[in-house]
């Protein structure tokens, strides 16, 4: 199920999440990937996608450890992991123990799935 603030675009990838799966649209004019989902590749404007399946493994880019304010679903404080994923996009998503492990820039990450308590499915990364 979709979360409720959802749009066509987004349809795909909050659907594969659902199923405990990354896709990406990979564009068939050019094949780059695309993320966040939009309607037109930004490299060649092309408007014909097909969805890949993405390995989940990434390696941290940036982080940020927020305190304030609280967020439903994520204790405070909590890590947030910018991350290079291996098939070359950058995903935002929360970094579970992160506040119990040392954090470096370059580690390995894998993408988790997990299930909110209202039942919306989410992700989140943690450390290899």
């Amino acid at each position: 199920m979709p979360p409720k603030v959802s749009s066509y675009d987004f349809e795909a990838f909050y659907g594969a999440i659902a199923q405990h799966e990354l896709r990406m649209p990979r564009c068939l004019g050019c094949g780059a990937l695309q993320h966040p989902p939009g309607p037109m590749c930004p490299e060649c404007n092309g408007m014909a996608f097909e969805q890949q399946l993405c390995s989940g493994r990434a390696r941290l880019y940036s982080y940020t450890v927020i305190h304030h304010p609280p967020l439903y679903g994520f204790p405070t404080p909590h890590v947030v992991a910018l991350a290079e994923m291996e098939e070359g996009f950058r995903l935002l998503a929360g970094l579970v123990d992160g506040d119990r492990i040392e954090i470096e820039i370059g580690m390995p990450l894998t993408l988790r799935f997990v299930e909110q308590e209202d039942g919306v499915p989410s992700y989140r990364f943690v450390a290899e």
